[in-house]
């Protein structure tokens, strides 16, 4: 419970530890409303979709090299193979 302490203040803490159970359940439904809001925010943000498409095309750009790099290594090693001279162990 300590890392979750840690990211709330302290006011917050010191505002609700004589709340009720009651009290503290109807925190947890404003909470649980809070969240589905800054998700349907999150959702609808333009400038967040947009950003993220971006970053989406950048990462297949390096996943694309990466993956080529893959297929060199892949068919030079192979091609060491059959050559019979693919020595996994440095001996």
């Amino acid at each position: 419970m300590s890392k979750t302490r840690d990211l709330l203040s302290k006011t917050w803490l010191e505002n609700i530890k004589d709340l009720d159970s009651k009290a503290l359940n109807e925190l947890v439904v404003v909470a649980e409303l809070r969240m589905r809001q800054i998700a349907a925010e999150r959702d609808n943000d333009e400038k967040l979709a947009a950003a993220e498409e971006i970053a989406g095309d950048l990462k297949k750009g390096y996943k694309a090299l990466t993956d080529l790099e893959k297929a060199r290594i892949t068919y030079l090693l192979e091609h060491i193979e059959e050559l019979g001279e693919l020595d996994i162990m440095g001996d």
